[in-house]
């Protein structure tokens, strides 16, 4: 939806700004356009790459931006004001936000509001949020942000509910395991293959475990190209350190366009929030039963479109399989 009404407004010759907050994802979108387009009034980045690009880079002594947390919450943003005061970059017609849920926050929606003609009150603007599952780098509650929206505008509201990625049985594992109603899917989505579970007892099980899962998606002809691995841990403290590099390559993911048959691709789940693979193996998952870890495994399950492999610490099979009684105590079609 984003998508198609940043293509309206180019075709009614609108300046616009796309803008998400992971990078990986504003690589996708960018990708999404083609180089004329961009070249009429189209800039697309994630935020704070946005706010680096017309700040960091243009001022003295700031040639090498900071790092830390502080400084993209409340130096960054000031920054980017600074360089709007001072004529650098043109206000736009339009702005459409991707992982609003990680972007409404006081000092980036000033940001917005002076990068955008009419600002919030009299601008065109569209932002998109899931505020349920994937707020995970905000500090701030969905009824806090929609107030802040509300003190800056009047402005319509649409709750898409129906699931446009997922088979169905992607889709009903990952509302089970994440906590959350099974949402509608479209008409045309198959069930699709069964979710499969792997509960490992320490890291080297695990690895091993991985193995034989890649083995037999090779075994199957599945291109590398189609397989991704999300852990929420980073790569040097996941699984992945472990496993035999002599029969796989497995790469970091330092843009969604860089995939290849070569190699499969590892990304932590905070990074692949917003984008998507055929396959998705899901490790290091410990545990199943509180808040952070749910968020995550809805995020990561989530991204898979045709096959999902989970791998949990066996410590956690006893809530699985609570998990599970409730489904069949719910009448739920099995899955797994």
């Amino acid at each position: 939806i984003a998508l198609v009404s940043v293509r309206r407004g180019l075709f009614e010759k609108q300046r616009i700004l796309l803008v998400c907050y992971n990078k990986l994802l504003g690589h996708w979108l960018a990708s999404q356009f083609s180089a004329y387009e961009l070249e009429k009034g189209l800039l697309v980045s994630s935020f704070h790459s946005f706010l680096s690009r017309i700040s960091c880079d243009s001022q003295d002594g700031l040639r090498s931006c900071n790092d830390n947390e502080e400084f993209f919450k409340y130096d960054l943003p000031l920054l980017g004001l600074e360089a709007i005061d001072d004529g650098d970059i043109n206000t736009f017609d339009m702005i459409v936000i991707d992982e609003g849920q990680d972007l409404i926050r006081p000092e980036y929606l000033d940001v917005f509001d002076a990068l955008l003609k009419g600002g919030f009150a009299g601008g065109n603007w569209k932002i998109f949020c899931d505020f349920e599952r994937q707020a995970i780098y905000s500090d701030i509650s969905s009824d806090k942000m929609i107030e802040m929206l509300e003190f800056r505008s009047n402005f319509t509201r649409f709750r898409l509910t129906v699931n446009c990625r997922n088979t169905r049985a992607i889709g009903v594992e990952t509302s089970l395991l994440s906590g959350f109603e099974t949402p509608p899917f479209l008409p045309s989505k198959f069930e699709g293959i069964p979710v499969e579970y792997y509960f490992y007892k320490d890291r080297d099980d695990q690895a091993s475990g991985l193995e034989k899962i890649l083995l037999k998606l090779h075994g199957q002809k599945i291109s590398n190209k189609n397989i991704t691995v999300l852990s929420p841990l980073k790569y040097e403290s996941s699984c992945l350190a472990r496993v035999n590099k002599g029969k796989f390559q497995i790469n970091k993911l330092t843009s969604y366009l860089n995939r290849s048959d070569s190699f499969i691709t590892f990304s932590t789940v905070h990074s692949f929030k917003g984008l998507e693979n055929s396959y998705i193996i899901l490790v290091d998952i410990e545990k199943i039963n509180d808040d952070e870890f749910k968020s995550l495994l809805y995020i990561g399950m989530s991204r898979a479109k045709v096959g999902l492999f989970v791998f949990v610490n066996s410590q956690a099979k006893g809530d699985y399989n609570r998990i599970i009684k409730k489904r069949i105590l719910l009448n739920e079609k099995t899955t797994y």
